[in-house]
């Protein structure tokens, strides 16, 4: 079943030279937005009880559209010289160029990003010929964003081929995400709960507000179950799991 809502979610993204387009700004900027793939690890089960900011469960998350490159992609930044090697995956961002980045460096947190090496193919011929080095994190950042292309500089021609999004027990890429009670809300936030620090999470998340009663409401076609168990915990059931789903749901506009 996960392999075939992950199949379905991405059928028409993987040809690298496909990306859905933004309505355009003008020749010299181009607009982009980087989207994931969510698919829960949830189950439906029996009550049970988590604290009240702990996580109810969790998931992983992959990116919607990517491509290897097959060749070392080499440029003159000397800490950037051996950064995206031959068979390396670079992530595409959706949008009217064909854009990406290199995955999240190990020294990236969802609260610190350091600079990683992105490329373009603006002449759309199947090989990156431009680089920029840019915050971009390809994981965390579903905003829509601007660059210009004044900001990109050569490179030599790196080809590159699609990357088909892997089945859920397959994903060798991905990172985590939960899902918790959060402020007001039901929601899916990235990574793992840190303490100290507020969690990011999805916009869209299911307004509720828990009582020593049952409220049941839903989230992307999942029903779940929530009352209030003392003051610091939840009960909760997981009556239906959501299903694998994008995010940003992109829509291309003419």
């Amino acid at each position: 079943m996960r392999r075939a809502l992950i199949g379905g979610l991405v059928a028409a993204l993987v040809s690298a030279g496909a990306t859905p387009a933004f309505a355009k700004t003008n020749e010299d900027k181009f607009r982009y937005q980087f989207s994931t793939i969510f698919v829960p690890e949830a189950s439906a089960s029996e009550e049970r009880l988590v604290a009240k900011r702990d996580a109810w469960f969790f998931g992983r998350r992959t990116p919607s559209l990517s491509v290897r490159v097959l060749g070392d992609v080499e440029v003159p930044d000397a800490e950037f010289s051996d950064a995206i090697r031959s068979g390396d995956m670079i992530i595409l961002a959706q949008g009217n160029e064909i854009y990406g980045c290199e995955r999240d460096s190990p020294q990236d947190t969802l609260w610190t990003i350091y600079k990683k090496l992105c490329l373009a193919d603006f002449d759309k011929d199947g090989a990156f010929e431009s680089y920029y080095l840019n915050n971009d994190h390809p994981y965390a950042d579903f905003h829509v964003q601007t660059e210009e292309k004044k900001d990109f500089r050569p490179m030599p021609p790196v080809r590159y081929e699609p990357v088909p999004v892997r089945a859920y027990d397959e994903m060798d890429d991905y990172q985590s995400f939960f899902g918790a009670y959060v402020g007001s809300k039901f929601a899916i936030c990235l990574g793992a709960p840190v303490k100290n620090f507020g969690p990011i999470c999805l916009t869209d998340g299911a307004k509720i507000k828990p009582t020593t009663s049952w409220q049941t409401f839903t989230y992307r076609g999942g029903i779940f179950s929530v009352r209030e168990h003392g003051p610091d915990q939840l009960a909760i059931r997981i009556e239906k799991p959501f299903d694998a789903f994008e995010y940003p749901a992109f829509e291309p506009k003419p």
